[in-house]
């Protein structure tokens, strides 16, 4: 056997090694997680796992507030002040008194004037105040920060206000605000919950509640099976360097492969079976492969509707994990007839509460979010990926149909 021969099947080998021990670890962990009863969440059970605002945001602002049902007076702000704000920034921790405080959900801070780093008002998601300083909470997971949204909120009482850029991996916010940081789910609100509930132990109720939400939050950041694992983890891949190098290059090009079979079948169900009719609409779709991974977009556009269409996308690296809406232009049609649009598109779908600047009107694809396990091997197997490509499909058609007629109406 030649030399190169024998690296390849060494390569193999140890590849095969470390896919058998990795996947003996995931079973003993599933398994813990079955005997804890992790699988089992309120909250995933609801569809809200990646609500910002129905779950999210009035989940932390409740912990936050010294007035708040939770009956534990200021525990949980003096907390969060001297775990997160502190280490961000010296001094922060008596930032607020935390006796004088409350806590206001999306708080108005006037009109939207957009003027570089001169620009002002919006809504802050949360905001703490005790009536001489102010703590100001952005919180984003499945969209994206608005026009100068935290510039706007810093030069609100600048000089006595803090702003705090939230999301699951602690992106940074477009300013050169100095009173400003960015913080994640997973490194700052994480530690900081599982602190609160070690705090609540004699309280049943919070205590299990606060439980239900940390496991949410473990599943937003991946962080749920593989706390306890990732010592054991890290020692396989450095007794098979090369073989874990191997494999992660093989996994996103066959990943990629099966989304963009995904897409492909999406668009095929909804051709073969006349829902759209070939030369009645213009389909762009791609899964292209970049920084963060495997990406798949479907997007669906007619002539006459201008620049607005239906589209689709989605990705296992992403913490909203798939979604679908209807997109247009910030101007076509105006703000008054996007809320029109609004109103019945969600008598059509109600799970299209969601909005950004390009994409008004959009939800969570709860059949193919990607965010376990289970999900993203769904792709792999050809009778469950067809099954999603038709569940795809048909939601796809209904917003098609809804344009349609929405379309023929206004012109």
């Amino acid at each position: 056997m030649s030399v190169r021969g024998s690296a390849a099947t060494d390569l193999h080998e140890s590849a095969r090694v470390l896919l058998g021990s990795v996947e003996e670890l995931l079973k003993t962990h599933r398994e813990l997680a079955r005997l804890r009863g992790e699988n089992f969440n309120v909250f995933q059970l609801l569809d809200m796992e990646h609500d910002e605002d129905r779950l999210h945001s009035r989940f932390i602002a409740e912990l936050l507030d010294p007035r708040g049902s939770h009956q534990q007076q200021d525990i949980f702000l003096r907390l969060f002040l001297e775990q997160i704000l502190e280490p961000l920034d010296k001094g922060r921790k008596d930032w607020i008194e935390t006796d004088k405080a409350s806590v206001v959900r999306e708080k108005y801070v006037g009109p939207r004037e957009i003027r570089d780093e001169d620009s002002t008002g919006g809504l802050i998601d949360i905001f703490v105040t005790d009536n001489r300083r102010h703590l100001s909470i952005e919180n984003k997971i499945g969209s994206g920060e608005g026009d100068k949204q935290v510039t706007r909120y810093c030069n609100y009482d600048e000089d006595n206000n803090f702003v705090l850029f939230l999301s699951p991996d602690g992106k940074s916010a477009r300013t050169d605000k100095t009173n400003y940081r960015a913080i994640s789910y997973r490194e700052h609100i994480l530690p900081w919950l599982e602190e609160c509930h070690r705090r609540v132990a004699d309280s049943p109720i919070l205590r299990e509640t606060l439980k239900q939400y940390i496991i949410t939050v473990r599943r937003l950041t991946g962080r749920l099976t593989m706390d306890t694992a990732e010592e054991r983890l890290m020692k396989l891949i450095a007794e098979h360097v090369s073989a874990a190098r191997a494999i992660h290059g093989n996994y996103d090009r066959l990943l990629t492969e099966k989304l963009r079979s995904l897409v492909s079948e999406v668009k095929a169900n909804l051709e073969q079976n006349d829902l759209i009719v070939r030369d009645a609409a213009s389909w762009s779709w791609e899964v292209p492969s970049d920084v963060r991974g495997s990406y798949a977009r479907l997007s669906i556009r007619r002539s006459e509707w201008g620049e607005t269409c239906v589209a689709w996308e989605g990705t296992p690296h992403l913490a909203n994990g798939s979604c679908y809406g209807v997109m247009h232009h910030r101007d076509k049609p105006g703000r008054k007839d996007r809320e029109s649009w609004k109103d019945e598109l969600l008598g059509k779908d109600p799970s299209l509460t969601r909005r950004t600047t390009y994409w008004p009107h959009y939800g969570a694809l709860a059949e193919a979010l990607f965010q376990t396990d289970d999900q993203i091997g769904d792709l792999f197997y050809d009778q469950k990926r067809k099954e999603l490509a038709n569940v795809i499909a048909c939601k796809l058609f209904k917003l098609v149909e809804f344009c349609d007629s929405r379309i023929r109406r206004s012109s």
